[in-house]
């Protein structure tokens, strides 16, 4: 079969959604693919699954790795793929069945485009859709400065050129999490970016999500925000005053999400890292105040506050109920 894509797919016990990740691959309309496995160590029931699956399916190739990581799995795949283009799937997404045939038919058409993304849906284990993904405006066409400030394209919705990823490298190895945000860093300094505005890829949202493992988002995030300001401080004007932004975002978004954890010392060091930006910002004084109340008392404080709300939602319910029959 012809290689015209190649599909990039880390896999790490990731038995309880492969298979419909596996079938949305399959199932696509556009055939001239090849699918990459990386099972990166797995303990569970997941190699068996991508065996079963390459017994029937000629255009996949399973590699087996000691556990590395996602980043250096990926870079294993991109290693030896041949594809004219290359997309990417996390073993817990889904794709709409025409996916790759409207990406392939976007590049083919925009050859100055480097990189492309779909939009789509955020869904549950149970694959219940619960919301559209935001529709990224500003993040297409020359759009470096907008995704340095930060990513919020889904990996699994991307395809990109291999021509490019040649003169850009492969993923950073040193980053655990945030590798995405990086390398599509790249590609928008050296291309545009096209975005698909259809729902054509499926995000599932669960507890092992990387994003709920805060103290590796942080760590990453201000990685890849120091690595970006050393290697395009002559891209912008004002650039300093867009880096004092981005790092004033990444702190209070840490801030702000370490509070509502009640981990409070690690509140109360971002939100200070936030005020270096931003001495004046009235709403970071007030998340300071908050984080000293003490873990009990902002716990009674929220308690009290969301048992307020949900008495006022459900007056407002019967409020509407009284009208209605009325």
């Amino acid at each position: 079969m012809n290689e015209i894509i190649s599909v990039v797919m880390p896999c790490y016990n990731g038995e309880k959604t492969l298979q419909k990740t596996l079938d949305s691959v399959f199932a696509q309309s556009f055939r001239e693919f090849k699918l990459y496995c990386i099972n990166d160590g797995s303990t569970d029931g997941t190699a068996k699954i991508l065996a079963q699956y390459s017994l029937l399916n000629k255009n996949m190739l399973v590699i087996d790795k000691a556990n590395q990581g996602q980043t250096k799995a990926k870079n294993d795949a991109l290693k030896v793929a041949k594809g004219k283009y290359i997309a990417f799937i996390d073993s817990d997404d889904v794709w709409d069945n025409e996916k790759l045939l409207y990406q392939y038919a976007c590049m083919e058409k925009e050859r100055d485009v480097g990189l492309c993304y779909t939009n789509g849906y955020y869904i549950d284990v149970d694959d219940h859709i619960h919301q559209k993904f935001e529709i990224e405006a500003k993040l297409q066409g020359e759009c470096l400065r907008e995704l340095f400030m930060g990513n919020a394209i889904v990996a699994s919705s991307v395809m990109i050129r291999s021509a490019l990823l040649k003169k850009t490298g492969l993923f950073d190895e040193n980053l655990s999490a945030c590798e995405n945000w990086e390398l599509w860093t790249r590609f928008a300094s050296h291309s545009k970016l096209a975005v698909i505005d259809m729902p054509l890829t499926r995000y599932r949202r669960h507890d092992n999500n990387m994003s709920h493992n805060i103290d590796k988002m942080r760590r990453n995030r201000l990685y890849v925000l120091e690595k970006n300001a050393q290697s395009y401080h002559n891209h912008f004007p004002n650039f300093n005053q867009l880096v004092k932004e981005a790092f004033y975002k990444a702190h209070q978004f840490f801030g702000e999400n370490y509070l509502w954890k009640l981990q409070l010392p690690k509140a109360r060091r971002d939100l200070m890292h936030a005020l270096r930006y931003k001495p004046f910002e009235k709403k970071l004084y007030y998340l300071l105040f908050k984080s000293f109340l003490g873990e009990k008392l902002l716990s009674k404080v929220r308690n009290i506050v969301t048992a307020h709300e949900s008495s006022g939602r459900r007056q407002a319910s019967s409020n509407r109920s009284v009208h209605k029959s009325t």
